[in-house]
């Protein structure tokens, strides 16, 4: 329910929850989140367009977290209450510095940015460059690769 504390404490900002296809929200808390105004329930379509339109991405196991860290956003995915086999056998392999396994410290984290303000994009690193091949390709030689597949 951090979005909902969060969504209150910053009413200014724009909170947009988008639900992976096919996925249930409990009524409760669909319920809740149409109470306040900020916060937007998107529950089908892509989420491409909303990537480039936010600031920080909450997110797991979705190639949308993969696009978000090629689009230099801030990318935050909350590992906690994932039992350790599950992560190395089913979930992508974040950045360290992406991944919160305690949900205090995302709360802070996030909570922190937001009264930063406005985000600065920033070069992704080492880690995030590994991980960004590791599932979307050579993005920077993807152009000169295809045309060498072709010829």
């Amino acid at each position: 329910i951090i979005m909902i504390r969060l969504a209150k404490k910053f009413p200014k900002i724009n909170f947009i929850i988008k639900c992976k296809l096919g996925q249930k929200i409990p009524r409760n808390l669909e319920n809740q989140f149409k109470k306040i105004k900020n916060i937007n329930l998107i529950k089908h379509g892509l989420g491409n367009d909303l990537i480039e339109k936010s600031q920080i991405i909450l997110g797991l196991n979705s190639a949308a977290t993969i696009e978000a860290l090629l689009a230099k956003k801030l990318l935050m995915v909350p590992f906690f209450g994932i039992k350790g086999k599950i992560v190395k056998d089913y979930l992508y392999k974040y950045p360290k510095e992406n991944i919160f396994l305690n949900y205090s410290k995302f709360e802070k984290t996030l909570n922190n940015n937001l009264n930063k303000g406005f985000i600065i994009k920033k070069n992704f690193n080492t880690n995030q460059k590994k991980t960004i091949n590791k599932y979307l390709g050579d993005y920077i030689n993807a152009k000169k690769n295809l045309r060498n597949f072709f010829l």
